[in-house]
């Protein structure tokens, strides 16, 4: 067993849905809002963003739940934007009209990236091919959107 009580780390989940943020190819920066922990006061709620205070490498999870999917969105994807690179976890496509979606991987978006001291990361999805009608949704009792992260080294 391992305790690190300074490690850097985070979690944190929506509270409230938004809605119509995506469907036009807009991205939308997805704000979890609520905080569950956050040793070293590296996340801010306010923005979504995790800042790094150190150099290192990183394992940085997102989960999103939304609804809204009109039929003429073409595809959408879920990232997590960091200063250095972007992690796409997540996307799908489909073809207009035809009710069929090509699926790649699940509503999730993880990895380890490197981080420099001061580096930022967040969440990011983008739906395309129709109007703003998805909505990202806020904790209930069976979904939730969040965003978590820790050092590895």
């Amino acid at each position: 067993e391992i305790t690190k009580p300074k490690q850097p780390c985070f979690g944190a989940t929506t509270t409230s849905t938004a809605s119509n943020v995506t469907g036009d190819g807009s991205a939308y920066t997805i704000i979890p809002n609520s905080e569950i922990w956050d040793l070293g006061a590296d996340y801010n709620s306010g923005t979504g963003y995790f800042i790094a205070p150190t150099t290192g490498r990183y394992y940085l999870m997102g989960h999103y739940y939304s609804s809204g999917f009109a039929s003429s969105i073409e595809g959408a994807r879920l990232r997590i934007i960091c200063s250095n690179r972007f992690i796409e976890g997540w996307r799908f496509n489909h073809t207009a009209g035809t009710g069929k979606f090509t699926i790649v991987g699940s509503p999730c978006v993880d990895g380890i990236v490197d981080m420099d001291g001061g580096d930022t990361a967040y969440l990011q999805v983008m739906c395309s091919g129709g109007s703003k009608t998805v909505d990202i949704y806020g904790a209930n009792d069976n979904f939730n959107t969040a965003f978590v992260g820790t050092l590895l080294s």
